[in-house]
């Protein structure tokens, strides 16, 4: 099929996080979810830890599979050019925890060749954040599985 492709990568990729202990002292597995005050798991549970800033932070070290299905195609004599490209990164160890992603990028000439008008879309989900709610210290909300972003934009040529 014109215009599509399919590319693989291998990844190396590390975390860092400060370790946390339920309030009964109980060192929290660095596995079930990312760091940060609290979260509520699949049940409802509200489970709350805190940080230990005497701890050194820990570091994860893992490997990662990236496939990476591509389609690109110009239409109207190259004039909108449709650009889609996805992106599923599971963990060599474990496939289920892994990274959806999906970006999409229209980009339209104007009536002037050097301007275009771009329309981005980006979807983002991990599979870690799925089933339980994981508080944001920053902002005191839960994160969500999925962020996902729109864009307008001006592309100029020159």
């Amino acid at each position: 099929m014109k215009g599509f492709s399919i590319s693989y990568a291998f990844l190396a990729e590390n975390e860092e996080y400060v370790p946390a202990y339920n309030f009964d002292s109980t060192l929290v597995d660095t596995n079930d979810f990312y760091w940060d005050v609290g979260y509520t798991d699949v049940s409802g549970d509200s489970i709350f830890f805190a940080y230990d800033s005497t701890l050194e932070a820990a570091k994860e070290n893992f490997l990662r599979h990236s496939f990476r299905p591509k389609y690109k195609v110009k239409l109207f004599d190259g004039n909108v050019v449709f650009d889609y490209r996805f992106y599923f990164k599971p963990r060599v160890d474990n496939f289920d925890d892994y990274l959806l992603e999906h970006e999409l990028k229209i980009s339209v000439m104007t009536f002037y060749e050097a301007l275009s008008v771009d329309f981005n879309y980006t979807s983002k989900y991990n599979s870690r954040y799925a089933g339980v709610k994981i508080i944001n210290p920053d902002t005191g909300k839960d994160y969500d599985d999925t962020d996902k972003n729109i864009s307008i934009g001006l592309s100029f040529m020159f």
